[in-house]
């Protein structure tokens, strides 16, 4: 009747996150299940089937259910997801795992490799461009560096370049210096369309990149590449504290 799965209550429910078409929730214990309308492989369930009624628990094998999760998160076609050991795991269509592997669909959650270098995770976000069924991962570190993963062709990764990376690369400043005071990331990861990311850098700078369809990340180039920079109409002495892309 509260419309969970079977066997959750609502108090045991750490958090939710939707997109289009698909619920994705963490529980407290940290299992993660997902309710999908549209997508049989973001339900993680080994079986590309199942039901856009009923729950589907999110497996790493047909007898191991995925735990110890403390981030849920990803898009229409994929799951994201943080461990509390520090470990990254993704299932869905066109999933990446970091190690130079091309994109295939995993029915189970399957572990990633880490950006190197990296000494912790602080965010994830994802986003996607159904057009082409382009799925990109986005890892904002607590060395203030962000990592990004994937299709890349509107430079959503913020890289300055349009190249789909099957590796972790970092995200870098107008003048093509990595940037290493990333305080905040946002991706439009709630759509299906228009992939799209915004930086907040420490002292409140704000960066877009991506497409800018109705120019949605306030770019000059409506529906086209963008490469991370000002947004127009923002100054560089503009101190934006909250971005929602």
């Amino acid at each position: 009747t509260d419309g969970l799965p079977l066997g959750v209550n609502p108090d045991q429910i750490k958090m939710m996150f939707t997109t289009t078409n698909t619920v994705i929730i963490t529980t407290c214990v940290g299992e993660v299940h997902v309710l999908s309308y549209s997508n049989d492989a973001i339900r993680g369930n080994g079986t590309v089937t199942g039901s856009p009624l009923q729950w589907s628990k999110v497996m790493q094998n047909a007898t191991t259910p995925l735990s110890n999760v403390i981030v849920a998160r990803g898009n229409i076609a994929m799951g994201f997801a943080l461990k509390s050991d520090g470990t990254l795991w993704t299932w869905g269509e066109n999933t990446f795992l970091g190690d130079g592997s091309a994109s295939v669909t995993r029915d189970f959650a399957t572990q990633m490799t880490l950006p190197t270098g990296m000494p912790a995770v602080k965010m994830i976000q994802a986003t996607y461009y159904n057009i082409d069924d382009e799925s990109s991962y986005y890892v904002l570190g607590t060395d203030k560096k962000i990592y990004a993963l994937g299709y890349n062709s509107y430079g959503q990764l913020g890289d300055r370049t349009t190249q789909l990376r099957n590796v972790w690369v970092n995200a870098k400043n107008p003048d093509s210096s990595i940037i290493t005071d990333a305080a905040w990331i946002s991706t439009n990861e709630h759509d299906y369309l228009y992939p799209g990311l915004a930086v907040i850098k420490l002292g409140g700078v704000l960066y877009t990149a991506g497409y800018n369809s109705r120019y949605m990340v306030g770019r000059t180039f409506i529906e086209d590449t963008n490469y991370l920079a000002l947004p127009t109409g923002v100054a560089s002495s503009d101190v934006i504290t909250h971005a929602e892309v």
